[in-house]
């Protein structure tokens, strides 16, 4: 781009999302491609960590149930 042709933020920010509307914003406020490929890692380890906070979330929560399933068929059992 030109000097003279030097686009705002706002229009930035718009060809961005135009072109890959999943650029983080705070990829916008600059060129440095080590600190954009930085918060991608980041960004993937995050999503990677509420995905592991999900799955664990439904294994904690099905834990007590197969527990208390377990102990009822052995009540069964028993009699």
């Amino acid at each position: 781009m030109s000097a003279g042709n030097q686009e705002t933020f706002f229009q930035k920010l718009s060809r961005k999302h135009t072109e890959n509307p999943f650029v983080l914003p705070a990829a916008l406020l600059d060129n440095d491609k080590a600190k954009f490929q930085t918060s991608q890692r980041f960004r993937v380890a995050s999503q990677l960590m509420a995905f592991a906070f999900v799955v664990g979330g439904f294994w904690f929560h099905n834990l007590p149930k197969d527990e208390n399933e377990l102990v009822a068929q052995k009540k069964i059992e028993a009699e």
